[in-house]
């Protein structure tokens, strides 16, 4: 009578699959489980709000990348200006640091004789009679804000939760730099899936409709990723963002650039001013 073998005792082809597994994850913990990481890892330095959110900013974050690719001085970034349709200005709503680089750009660009024209997210389509008026002398800044309030009560131009000075700044000074305002989208806002096309069609309209220079400023994460705000309007452009990634932010710290230089160009094609800012907190 032959014995039965062993059930604890496995047979060739278990022992070779286990020396395989063995093998291929102690070729990892030399080799790839750190690239793994990095693949799996999070890009988005603020994760926030609802799933579907979070992951359109997670793919903006992603599309961003994690390499930068040169650095241009104040007057090499200015012809780039110069030789663009559109300059998207990657907002974030509270970061007031980032306003005032903003604001000395188009104080540079209005110094330096470049006409533009600002696209803002803070006035609705709803809203842009009542700035023509402003804007042609026959309506005061108040009383613009006022009739912009009664008809849209969460505007951006009197509340805490953005940083309103700068969006009332825009609206102030656009007379003194000689800017047109156009909206870019209706307000209330339209579900997300829909708002980039929208504002890729008015911003394209902007553009057949005159020869200046766009300003484009509108929230960063909608350039790249699912909202592709860049790829739809296809217009030659600068875009400056306003958050760097996960990626981009350990690449600073290796980062060496002129000390007269003040912008930083990304691998993706998206500039951010210098001196880089990296105080995000990107722990896990």
């Amino acid at each position: 009578m032959v014995p039965s073998p062993s059930p604890r005792r496995p047979g060739p082809t278990r022992c070779a699959g286990v020396a395989a597994a063995a093998a291929l994850v102690g070729a990892l913990g030399c080799h790839g489980a750190a690239l793994q990481w990095q693949e799996a890892r999070a890009q988005d330095p603020e994760p926030s709000g609802p799933r579907y959110l979070r992951n359109y900013k997670e793919a903006h974050f992603r599309d961003l990348g994690d390499r930068f690719s040169g650095s241009l001085d104040a007057a090499a970034f200015r012809q780039q200006l110069r030789n663009a349709r559109v300059v998207y200005l990657g907002d974030h709503h509270t970061d007031r640091a980032l306003h005032e680089r903003y604001l000395d750009l188009l104080v540079d660009l209005h110094r330096h004789a470049i006409p533009f024209d600002l696209g803002l997210e803070c006035v609705g389509e709803q809203d842009e009679p009542a700035v023509e008026a402003y804007l042609g002398g026959e309506l005061g800044f108040d009383a613009t804000v006022r009739t912009i309030g009664a008809r849209w009560p969460e505007h951006w131009f009197d509340r805490d939760e953005v940083d309103s000075a700068f969006y009332r700044a825009l609206l102030r000074q656009a007379p003194a730099w000689g800017a047109g305002v156009f909206a870019l989208e209706p307000t209330p806002r339209l579900p997300l899936y829909a708002r980039d096309q929208t504002i890729a069609r008015r911003v394209r309209d902007r553009a057949a409709a005159t020869p200046r220079l766009l300003v484009v400023l509108v929230g960063h994460t909608h350039l790249l990723g699912q909202g592709q705000l860049i790829r739809r309007v296809d217009l030659p452009h600068v875009a400056i963002g306003a958050r760097l990634s996960v990626g981009l932010i350990d690449a600073a710290g290796q980062a060496r650039f002129p000390a007269d230089h003040r912008f930083a160009r990304t691998a993706s094609g998206v500039w951010f001013t210098l001196p880089l800012d990296t105080s995000v907190d990107t722990s896990d």
